[in-house]
């Protein structure tokens, strides 16, 4: 195909696109209409219910990651989870909408060895939000988020424990961007308010 023809193609989708009710979700950055409702986010600080899980097995390694605060677990990761999803959706100094976000963290082995050690884990992570009004506290939209990755296992414990919390650090933003992108189409979809 000549280039004429490609930019004739090109111009024609273009131009049909705002026809067909096309536009775009960020429009008018953070004074547009997505950017300006994301920004009224409250949010909460993260539950952490897998390390109920974890308390069992004791790990030492993860000690130090969990914090008993009040009735509500909280850990590194959803420390972690809450400060992107400030740093995304802003700081809200008038809040009308409050996030709640809880979150599960499941570690598998594979790679299973004679003796029992493994040489690859799989870290998932998975948070469960709801997007709370402010005022009358009724729950207005609530999903899922579900990220994963895999790490080999290497005689370093030092390398292994680098090579967990680099993927755990992964993990988190792959939530941050899922929460922000299905939280920015809820509130774009909605009418606008008096």
């Amino acid at each position: 195909m000549s280039w004429p023809v490609k930019a004739i193609l090109a111009s024609t989708i273009l131009l049909a696109a705002p026809a067909c009710g096309f536009h775009p979700l960020y429009a008018g950055g953070p004074e547009g209409l997505a950017g300006s409702r994301l920004s009224a986010i409250a949010v909460e600080p993260v539950v952490d219910t897998s390390i109920d899980n974890q308390e069992e097995q004791a790990d030492p390694l993860r000690q130090s990651d969990k914090v008993l605060t009040g009735k509500a677990h909280e850990s590194r990761l959803g420390q972690l989870l809450q400060d992107g999803l400030l740093r995304s959706l802003g700081h809200a100094t008038a809040p009308r909408y409050r996030l709640k976000i809880t979150i599960n963290q499941s570690l598998a082995a594979f790679g299973i060895r004679k003796d029992e050690s493994f040489t690859r884990l799989r870290l998932g992570l998975l948070a469960h939000y709801t997007l709370v009004d402010a005022e009358t506290g009724s729950t207005l939209t609530s999903g899922e988020a579900f990220s994963d990755l895999g790490i080999d296992r290497v005689q370093s414990e030092y390398a292994t424990l680098t090579a967990e919390r680099n993927a755990n650090q992964r993990n988190v933003t792959k939530l941050v961007d899922a929460i922000t992108a299905r939280l920015s189409l809820y509130l774009h979809d909605q009418p606008a308010s008096p």
